[in-house]
């Protein structure tokens, strides 16, 4: 249901939905948070929440979605860090959280992700740099990481990273 115009928190009980594989609810006016009740909806393989109100951490919980191929997050308000438990995801090709106030490092099990084939973390409030992990899979001919975007410009640059296919500069 994109671009619908729904709007109110996202209900609980679509976490319980045990066979739902896709939820698109990008482009909506969806305020709250993600509920950690989400990690249980082990067949979920899409969570499209883009360019929503969505605001607090992105719950850990998350990790456990070891079917999810594409987590798409961004345009939203979220703050907190970037929990370790998502480099759990080890199906993730498709990892977008850009435009958010999740801030922190990014954590160097997202090396582990290796279906990763596009990972926008720019517009957010990370700094450190890119783990050679993570580098390891760009740089790699054999697996299919293409885009890598982070806010590695300015001076001094927000994130450091010597692997990034864009580097873009959060103002």
């Amino acid at each position: 249901m994109r671009s619908a115009g729904i709007g109110g928190k996202i209900p609980i009980e679509l976490a319980t939905l045990p066979s739902m594989r896709e939820l698109h609810l990008a482009g909506n006016i969806l305020s709250g948070n993600i509920v950690p009740e989400f990690g249980f909806a082990s067949a979920l393989e899409i969570l499209d929440l883009q360019t929503n109100f969505l605001d607090g951490p992105l719950p850990s919980e998350l990790g456990l979605l070891t079917a999810l191929t594409s987590l798409q997050v961004g345009a939203n308000n979220f703050g907190g860090t970037l929990a370790t438990e998502l480099g759990n995801m080890v199906n993730l090709q498709i990892m977008d959280i850009s435009d958010t106030e999740v801030g922190g490092t990014i954590p160097t099990e997202f090396g582990l992700l290796f279906l990763l084939r596009e990972v926008r973390l720019s517009m957010m409030r990370l700094t450190g740099t890119v783990p050679a992990q993570l580098c390891d899979i760009a740089l790699d001919p054999l697996l299919m990481l293409d885009i890598l975007v982070v806010d590695c410009l300015g001076d001094p640059p927000q994130v450091r990273c010597d692997c990034c296919t864009e580097c873009t500069e959060n103002p």
